[in-house]
């Protein structure tokens, strides 16, 4: 166990420089548009499951964060070959209640705690256990809770944005968040606790391992890559391929104000070309298809969430943009 939190601390570490070099990031958890993008073990294909934050609901007269738990991946039919991205495939809904910087994910009608970002060195948290592995039925003894100890912080930089770490052990190494928690945005290991190995549980379904988070992106920060996210094609291959085309920088255009809670306003490449306009929620589903070339647009009436706003010529898209609704 501590063998791979050591390496973990060293994965991080390797993109890292002084603190001092730049400030470091002091946003909160799950703003408006925060994307998480974990990838998978698979075989016959790129795996990759998403989190996407979408709004707010009221549950037992608490303010919960209702995020969108999807999946989608790049077929791989030969070696060599790697097919265009998949749209999104719903598996389900989470919740999530904030106090401060406490997390909790609210399931199975009880609050558990997840993170505890302001945890000083020494200090630690409870964590619960997750009931979506059934490891009863492979004889694993699990206890329904483990604590997370805070042993050390440090600082990682990803595309240039300096997060700090909060590296972690693990009281019984039952139940595992990961060797580090980035602040305020989560584990680069798993959305949710897991099992540690070699305890392999099955699931209900509702909850997968991952490799580790790939892509993070919110209307606070710049979007950016984890070094594992940097070697499956960064971001812009992930989150804007939703129509097979990533952003076009060469193509001026452009959609402001973004993040947007009402009118869009479009600005399309100065020439006689017809272009039309498309819009893709994180499923791949088209909600809004004009070639009127507008020069704006309401999305009052879509929900909040993550979209990708696509400039098409002859019924081709040769333009992407990703747009926050507030």
């Amino acid at each position: 166990m501590k063998n791979l939190i050591l390496f973990f601390v060293l994965l991080l570490l390797c993109g890292s420089f002084s603190a001092k070099a730049q400030p470091r990031d002091t946003g909160h958890w799950a703003p408006a548009g925060a994307s998480w993008i974990y990838s998978a073990p698979a075989i016959g294909m790129e795996l990759y499951y998403q989190f996407d934050y979408v709004g707010d609901t009221m549950i037992q007269n608490l303010p919960m964060k209702k995020i969108e738990y999807s999946t989608f991946n790049f077929p791989m039919p030969g070696p060599g070959v790697i097919l265009p991205r998949t749209p999104n495939g719903h598996i389900t809904f989470l919740y999530f209640y904030q106090n401060q910087d406490s997390v909790f994910w609210y399931d199975n009608n009880t609050l558990r705690l997840l993170y505890v970002f302001d945890t000083p060195i020494g200090g630690s948290w409870v964590i619960d256990e997750n009931l979506h592995y059934d490891c009863a039925s492979r004889g694993f003894n699990l206890a329904p809770t483990d604590s997370a100890i805070v042993t050390n912080m440090s600082a990682s930089t990803f595309d240039g944005q300096t997060f700090e770490i909060l590296n972690l052990d693990f009281n019984r190494s039952d139940w595992y968040l990961g060797g580090g928690l980035i602040k305020n945005i989560g584990s680069p290991e798993t959305f949710l606790p897991y099992p540690v190995p070699p305890y392999d549980c099955p699931t209900d379904g509702m909850v997968h391992i991952y490799n580790g988070l790939v892509c993070y992106s919110d209307s606070i920060r710049p979007t950016f890559s984890t070094p594992r996210g940097n070697s499956s094609g960064g971001c812009g291959r992930l989150i804007l391929s939703t129509t097979n085309v990533p952003a076009n920088d060469k193509i001026d255009f452009k959609i402001f104000p973004n993040p947007n809670n009402g009118i869009l306003n479009i600005v399309y490449p100065n020439s006689t070309e017809l272009y039309s306009i498309q819009i893709v929620d994180i499923w791949g589903r088209a909600i809004f298809y004009s070639n009127n070339q507008e020069s704006s647009i309401s999305i009052s009436h879509l929900p909040a969430g993550v979209y990708v706003v696509s400039l098409l010529q002859k019924k081709q898209i040769i333009a992407n943009q990703k747009l926050i609704k507030l």
